[in-house]
């Protein structure tokens, strides 16, 4: 194997690492938004006249 190539996968290793690691992240932060509005949209509707 040439050096190049072990660059290649070690770089494309890496790409993929992230990849997982911001999706996770980015999962993370939409639920937890998606919990906010949903307690917002419990409170607001509670605030209504019934």
């Amino acid at each position: 194997m040439n050096k190049t190539k072990v660059g290649a996968i070690i770089i494309f290793g890496l790409i993929l690492v992230f990849i997982c690691f911001f999706s996770n992240q980015i999962l993370t932060t939409l639920s937890t938004v998606g919990e906010m509005t949903n307690q917002l949209t419990a409170i607001i509707l509670n605030q209504l006249p019934k």
